[in-house]
């Protein structure tokens, strides 16, 4: 037997000894610091996976076979310290020194809307409910079964162009201002309460409406509605009482936009009962297809611009409109534009007044009805001087009760197709023309009174004031009558036109 013996190469266990040896070497070398467990987390234990062992490469070297008692040893020898130095499986692992502590998760959207409903982003929602008696902000979602209870968190939600649809009860201490293109809806009856300060803007481009046969009533603001030039308010039915201040100008409602109706004039009526209505409109205010009456409870006149109802002259644009006005105090200045409508000048909660209206500018009645019910002097006084006043297929109504029913003082007034219509009630001549003013007929037009009194009669005060153009008329006296200066005919006069007008100017009949 040779003495030169080869190296026996190591075996399986021998590798696994020397690898658990290595281990437990590093393991030693780190820091405590790795080692430490976080209180905070629930779950202690961790256990960790071992890569298994590697098998040894083959060798390229011849061994010989060795004695089956010969590795029975070895294998025993190997095993004996890899298996005292194993750790018990119920010892906790140690954890890798980068393992980072485990935390909970946060709750999840749904379970939070759970508990509240979020409000939507602002500027998100096209259309936005808001309930002044059964909404909530901070569960609102704007739908209209999740409404919102403030105008402030509803227009914050609103889109650009959105609408805003309200009802109940609200008190507002804060302006209210509906931005350009939004629309306020109306959608349930709604009643609002002020505090003194104004109650709605309504911006240029912006839309007021009441939907579903719903009724908007506003009282105690400065102006509970100021609805801008370019605005536009139409059906619904709307109501103002007791807004404004008497003693500093201030107005119920300031209309400056469009107020049209869909069709008739029942569809879009306003009703404006307030302390005081001067100046309540602008010049740029169209009245189309609706019925607006409005009233001042002002029963003194501070100044000349803070009376009832003083109106300086300003357009009044009417289209198939019903519009009354009650409580004049200083006057109802007008420069009239009507068109299909019947305007009214009404006794208001004082009585009547001096003059019920006057038209400064020119302008033009057609195919409408002027009914003045006040007026201690005069109904309807004219004074022009930039041109005439064309009245056609209209009729001028005086229920008065004053001295006369229209006055021209300055200008010319023309009647075509028209009639000039009297109670019979006033004192003097019920219409007539001064030194400067006059008065034409032109087609079929009629003077209509009960004809029983010398005053049912026209005057003026020079002769020529009063023109006739075209037909043959009429003339009947009553028995006890007396011509004033530049009287032209009684009652019952009647143009009648014919083929072939003929002009005729009647002068004083003494």
């Amino acid at each position: 037997m040779s003495n030169n013996v080869r190296p026996v190469p190591p075996s399986f266990g021998h590798k696994a000894l020397t690898a658990f040896i290595s281990a437990s070497l590093c393991l030693s070398l780190a820091p405590a610091q790795a080692f430490a467990v976080d209180d905070s987390t629930t779950d202690t234990t961790a256990t960790t996976s071992e890569a298994p062992a590697q098998p040894a490469p083959a060798s390229t070297t011849d061994t010989p076979a060795t004695p089956a008692s010969e590795l029975s040893d070895k294998l025993t020898e190997a095993a004996a310290p890899a298996t005292a130095a194993e750790a018990p499986t119920s010892a906790p692992a140690v954890p890798s020194a980068t393992a980072a502590p485990s935390v909970a998760a946060p709750a999840s959207n749904t379970e939070r809307a759970a508990n509240r409903v979020t409000a939507p982003a602002p500027k998100s929602l096209a259309d936005v409910y808001v309930d002044g008696a059964n909404g909530n902000d901070d569960t609102a979602s704007g739908a209209v079964d999740a409404p919102f209870k403030t105008f402030e968190a509803a227009l914050k939600a609103m889109s650009d162009g959105g609408t805003v649809h309200a009802k109940g009860t609200f008190a507002l201490t804060e302006t209210v201002t509906i931005p350009a293109k939004a629309t306020l809806d109306i959608y349930g009856d709604a009643t609002f309460t002020g505090a003194g300060k104004n109650g709605f803007i309504l911006s240029k481009d912006a839309t007021l409406k009441a939907s579903n046969g719903a009724k908007l009533s506003m009282s105690g603001f400065s102006t509970a509605l100021i609805a801008q030039a370019g605005s536009l308010i139409t059906d619904g039915i709307y109501n103002f009482e007791n807004n404004a201040s008497a003693s500093n100008g201030t107005t119920g409602i300031s209309l400056n936009g469009t107020v049209r109706g869909s069709a008739g004039r029942d569809k879009l009526v306003i009703t404006a009962n307030d302390k005081s209505e001067t100046n309540f409109y602008g010049a740029s205010a169209v009245f189309e297809n609706c019925t607006v009456t409005v009233t001042s409870q002002n029963t003194e006149r501070i100044s000349w611009t803070l009376s009832g109802s003083w109106i300086d002259g300003k357009l009044l644009t009417l289209k198939n409109a019903n519009f009354t006005v009650a409580g004049i105090n200083g006057g109802f200045y007008i420069k009239p534009s009507f068109t299909d409508s019947h305007f009214t000048v009404a006794v208001g909660p004082q009585g009547a007044q001096r003059t019920g209206a006057t038209i400064q500018n020119t302008g033009t009645i057609s195919n409408s009805t002027v009914s003045i019910n006040g007026g201690r002097e005069a109904g309807l006084s004219i004074g022009i001087t930039d041109g005439p006043l064309t009245i056609t297929n209209s009729t001028l109504d005086f229920n008065n009760g004053g001295t006369g029913g229209l006055n021209v003082n300055t200008g010319k007034v023309i009647l075509e197709n028209s009639t000039i219509k009297g109670d019979g009630k006033n004192s003097g001549a019920l219409y007539g023309a001064q030194a400067k003013g006059s008065i034409t007929f032109i087609g079929n037009s009629l003077v209509e009174t009960p004809a029983t009194a010398n005053s049912h009669t026209g005057a003026s005060q020079s002769g020529g004031s009063h023109v006739v153009l075209g037909g043959s008329y009429h003339v009947s006296y009553v028995p006890n009558y007396n011509s004033s200066a530049g009287a032209l005919f009684l009652p019952m006069v009647r143009i009648t036109a014919m083929r072939n007008l003929c002009s005729l100017r009647l002068s004083t009949q003494a």
